[in-house]
C-alpha cells in the first residue's frame, strides 16, 4: 500500500500513542501508578505530534479526496482504536485516583484513631485532648516503687 508520507506519519504516531497508553493502562491496573510518570514526556510529545499531523491533513482536502479506500479505512481504524484507548485510559486513571484517595483516607482515619487511643492522661485521670472519658470517673492508680 503506497501512502502519502503525512498519512503514513499520522498512522505511525497514532499507533505508537495507542501502544504507550495501553502500557499506561497496564501499569494502572497493576497498581503501579507511580511508574506512569516515566511515560508522561513521551505521551505529551506523541499527543502534540498526532494533533499537529491530524490538523495538517484535515486542512488538505485534495489529499483526503485522493486517498484510496483502504487507506481511509486504515485511518478510521486507527482513529477508532485511539478513541477507545483514550476512554479506557481515562477510566483507568479515574479508578487509580479513587483508589489512592480511599487509601489516603484510610491512613488518615487510622492515624486519627491511633492518636485518640494513645493520648496521655490529664490530672483528673481522663485522657487529655479527648472527650472519650468525659463522663467516666477518674481511675486511681498506685504504683509500688519498693524493691
Amino acid at each position: 500500500m503506497d501512502m502519502h508520507p503525512r498519512i503514513e506519519g499520522l498512522i505511525q504516531i497514532g499507533s505508537r500513542l495507542v501502544e504507550l497508553m495501553e502500557r499506561e493502562i497496564e501499569m494502572l491496573r497493576a497498581m503501579r501508578a507511580g511508574d506512569i510518570k516515566d511515560l508522561q514526556a513521551s505521551k505529551d510529545t506523541l499527543v502534540a505530534a498526532y494533533e499537529e499531523s491530524l490538523a495538517g491533513i484535515k486542512d488538505d482536502k485534495v489529499l483526503i479526496a485522493a486517498l484510496a479506500p483502504s487507506i481511509k479505512d486504515e485511518l478510521m481504524r486507527i482513529a477508532a482504536r485511539l478513541n477507545a484507548t483514550v476512554a479506557a485510559n481515562e477510566r483507568a486513571l479515574s479508578a487509580a485516583k479513587a483508589a489512592n484517595e480511599r487509601l489516603l483516607k484510610a491512613v488518615v482515619d487510622a492515624v486519627a484513631a491511633d492518636r485518640d487511643r494513645t493520648s496521655a492522661y490529664a490530672r483528673n485521670g481522663q485522657r487529655a485532648g479527648t472527650n472519650a472519658n468525659r463522663h467516666a470517673p477518674p481511675v486511681s492508680l498506685n504504683i509500688d516503687t519498693r524493691l
